[in-house]
């Protein structure tokens, strides 16, 4: 059986979303901490939306997923233009595992049972991770974007970008930094353990099996080196038009005391 994590947009909007699935007789439809819990039980299907923007499906036919999207349009915050998925297969069997498989490039679970809670606290899991792929990717996107200016500067000495421009590139850099700390929740375990303290073992494993912390630090270590560098980049450029500025003082005092000069002459 197939689990899939997406991200799919920036928010979900869970409190809309929840009032339009409840219509659906064949769905039952529980809220947990920024989650909304779709189960199927016909089909032994479950779908977790999480307000980051994320969906962990387990056991959801493509078909399936395909309707839920269209109920996922009308909900979601900022769209993903591409989207971005994992893919894990898991079996029941004695302790809840997860290894990756010898042969496939693909991550295997065992559960140690069939338990939505169990499922529940694994896909916050799966769900911070989606989600720090996605800020992986932004980042990517920055420095492919912005590392041609530094490379202009060490060529050239110089940089023919805007003062103003070069600030707004900066705040790009502490956006995506103030989204993964202040809005992100990947440097605490999600409250939903507070309540549950007796799942926290299986997100714990999850965690680490997917290097969330390390991925997280390498993250803000690469974002702040990013955002060393176009200060000194801003720097530049501020101390540039200082002396720009310095210039023109110069040259005007100059043409005032050759005009007095002048005056005095004749």
């Amino acid at each position: 059986m197939r689990c899939l994590s997406y991200c799919i947009a920036e928010k979900i909007d869970l409190i809309h979303l929840e009032a339009q699935v409840k219509t659906v007789a064949s769905l039952q439809v529980n809220k947990h901490w920024h989650v909304l819990e779709l189960i199927d039980n016909n089909k032994d299907s479950y779908c977790y939306i999480f307000a980051n923007g994320t969906v962990v499906s387990w056991n959801l036919s493509q078909s399936d997923f395909e309707v839920y999207s269209e109920w996922f349009k009308t909900a979601v915050i900022k769209p993903m233009a591409n989207l971005l998925s994992d893919e894990f297969y898991y079996q029941v069997g004695e302790e809840t595992t997860i290894v990756p498989h010898e042969d496939l490039n693909v991550d295997c679970l065992t559960l140690e049972s069939n338990e939505t809670e169990l499922k529940l606290s694994l896909s916050y899991g799966f769900s911070q991770s989606i989600k720090l792929k996605y800020y992986e990717t932004k980042l990517d996107e920055l420095i492919e974007r912005y590392t041609p200016l530094t490379k202009e500067l060490s060529s050239h000495g110089s940089i023919r970008l805007p003062y103003r421009r070069m600030q707004k590139i900066i705040g790009d850099i502490l956006s995506v930094k103030g989204e993964i700390n202040l809005m992100g929740d990947f440097l605490y375990q999600p409250k939903f353990f507070w309540q549950h303290p007796n799942l926290e073992v299986y997100f714990l494993m999850l965690e680490k099996y997917l290097d969330i912390s390390r991925r997280t630090k390498t993250l803000n270590q690469q974002l702040n080196t990013l955002h060393e560098i176009f200060l000194m980049c801003s720097s530049y450029l501020e101390t540039r038009s200082s002396h720009n500025l310095e210039l023109i003082i110069i040259v005007l005092i100059a043409i005032e005391i050759i005009f007095s000069l002048l005056n005095l002459h004749f």
